[in-house]
């Protein structure tokens, strides 16, 4: 017999068809979002290379990392369309999986409260986790990652923190060469779907903490018969 904590309650048609359009609209708005990026920095790449400039490999990159975001969203929300497990075991469970894919990094999670989230709260968290966690490693080089969860209500804040190397987080806001910097604008897309908001803070050596507040999921309104 399976673990009936594992099991996801049976959705009314009503709400089916309303997450079935919500999830239609988020493939939209993300993946649709990072194919255009990809498409647009495939042909950066082809003027690099016809013009045997020296930024060609760099430029080959970047396409590298848009793809992989690409390859990494569609996984990740695929996945996160019903999830089994409640908010608190899937983080659990995705921190678990990137500790074990990064044995030399020190992986450690706290986790405060057991009240449940929304569907629509814990796919998004999930999902930005994953992309933090992504982040940390790509980006910053660092020794230590510490995820902490707080579930209070329905409401949502998750930390994810690193020692790495840091940046200047002002140039989260401009485009790196008129390129939208591809991973938190994913993550800032899903905080302001469900009306929250995500918050980088980071200095120079001194690693980076990305905040995620999610406030609780609304109901959706019930139809009269």
């Amino acid at each position: 017999m399976g673990d009936p904590g594992n099991t996801t309650p049976e959705l009314p048609v009503s709400t089916v068809r309303e997450e079935r359009a919500f999830w239609a609209h988020q493939l939209h708005a993300h993946l649709l979002n990072t194919i255009g990026a990809a498409i647009a920095q495939s042909q950066v790449c082809e003027a690099a290379v016809r013009g045997a400039l020296p930024t060609s490999v760099e430029e080959l990159v970047r396409l590298r990392e848009i793809l992989r975001a690409l390859e990494d969203a569609t996984r990740t929300m695929a996945a996160s369309v019903a999830l089994p497990r409640g908010l608190v075991r899937e983080v659990r469970a995705r921190t678990a999986a990137f500790a074990a894919s990064h044995p030399a990094l020190d992986v450690r999670l706290t986790t405060h409260g057991r009240d449940r989230a929304g569907r629509r709260v814990t796919a998004a968290a999930a999902i930005v986790l994953s992309e933090a966690l992504e982040n940390a490693v790509r980006h910053g080089q660092p020794k230590t990652v510490e995820v902490d969860l707080t579930v209070e209500r329905g409401s949502v804040l998750l930390r994810v923190r690193d020692d790495g190397r840091g940046f200047d987080p002002t140039i989260l806001d401009a485009p790196t060469e008129g390129r939208p910097r591809l991973g938190v604008a994913i993550m800032r897309q899903w905080a302001q779907t469900l009306g929250g908001r995500l918050v980088v803070s980071s200095v120079h050596g001194r690693g980076t903490q990305l905040t995620l507040h999610l406030p609780p999921e609304a109901e959706p309104a019930r139809r009269r018969p």
